[in-house]
């Protein structure tokens, strides 16, 4: 079994007996651009990206952004293209989502 929590501190306690889980493992925010780079790559590898458009990504999106926050971010930019009529995600559809994610 796999679970994951944003708040340990809510889980029943017996759910935090020993023995129920082998392991706890924290994850991270991205720490710098490279990080970023890597959770880009992982949110955008069905997506097809015009050229240069992660590194601009990965120096706009503000550090220490959750996950998910990058993963709504990199749909929202496909979005921007799909109604853009382009076949490729564009930096602009890049800056697009970033604007309508800090809202």
């Amino acid at each position: 079994i796999v679970a994951a929590t944003n708040r340990p501190d809510a889980l029943d306690e017996a759910l935090m007996r020993p023995g129920r889980f082998d392991c706890l493992v924290e994850v991270l925010p991205a720490q710098n651009e490279d990080d970023l780079v890597e959770v880009l790559k992982v949110c955008t590898r069905k997506m097809p990206l015009d050229e240069g458009v992660l590194d601009y990504a990965a120096k706009n999106i503000p550090l220490g952004s959750s996950g998910a926050v990058i993963d709504n971010i990199c749909r929202e930019a496909a979005l921007c293209a799909l109604y853009s009529g382009l076949d490729k995600i564009t930096q602009k559809d890049f800056e697009q989502a970033i604007i309508r994610n800090r809202g």
